[in-house]
């Protein structure tokens, strides 16, 4: 983080592909004194709860449990009831939950 923040051309957001990562990601921007999101913006992937617990609240996408969940119960009960499913594969969109994280560069108070 601190070598990429101290480019150039510094990148203007970071997006964190594990919630665990959240808060060394934001730790090492505050130690530069860099604000989210006037400064840069940050996102992740998956809505854990330590994206909710933060202060700017993080931008996430969220992978939709309950579908997935609800899709698995339906191929595991065919799978049971000795009804192959035709389709093992299913495509299930994530959402994107804007929060107080991320803004357009340039575009911060």
């Amino acid at each position: 983080i601190t070598r990429w923040m101290e480019r150039s051309d510094p990148p203007t957001a970071f997006f964190v592909a594990d919630g665990n990562w959240l808060a060394p990601v934001k730790a090492a921007l505050d130690r530069l004194g860099k604000r989210v999101p006037n400064d840069v913006t940050l996102l992740s992937y998956d809505d854990v709860l330590e994206s909710q617990g933060f202060e700017p609240p993080v931008t996430v996408i969220r992978q939709p449990l309950n579908t997935a969940a609800h899709r698995l119960y339906e191929v595991m009960l065919d799978y049971l009831e000795d009804r192959p499913s035709k389709q093992l594969q299913t495509r299930i969109p994530p959402d994107l939950v804007v929060r107080e994280s991320s803004c357009p560069p340039g575009h911060s108070e």
